[in-house]
């Protein structure tokens, strides 16, 4: 019988959690957001585009909801920079790209990128946050 009643209970928390809406703008605010992109630089240009990104990170490292923000470099493609960020939420990413010192950054870095693939994420959870 508690096994029957534990199995109700864990069905209607199940559902109502999956009923609450997520569109709700002031739950999609509080979503932590993060994003992961490989930058791909011209031949020759790995090591450039890696401190364009390095100085990036110490630039948003100090606005308001940047949680993390990883650059790395490929070990197998030198060209391959590839960046891992970790924001408050959504609009703190949007409100660091229209930062000057960011923007001054993304001008400098934009002649030698020859390729791009980004990927927005929810954050979940994990080890190291």
């Amino acid at each position: 019988m508690k096994s029957a009643l534990l199995s109700i209970v864990l069905l209607l928390v199940t559902t109502y959690v999956q009923a609450t809406p997520t569109n709700n703008k002031q739950v999609r605010e509080s979503m932590k957001f993060g994003m992961q992109a490989v930058l791909i630089a011209a031949e020759g240009k790995g090591d450039e585009l890696a401190n364009f990104m390095l100085e990036a990170s110490e630039t948003v490292s100090k606005m308001d909801g940047c949680i993390l923000y990883l650059v790395q470099q490929s070990l197998i493609d030198n060209s391959k920079v590839l960046v891992t960020e970790l924001w408050d939420n959504k609009e703190s990413h949007a409100a660091s790209l229209t930062n000057e010192a960011v923007r001054a950054i993304i001008m400098k870095a934009k002649p030698i990128i020859i390729g791009m693939d980004h990927n927005p994420a929810k954050y979940i959870g994990g080890h190291g946050i």
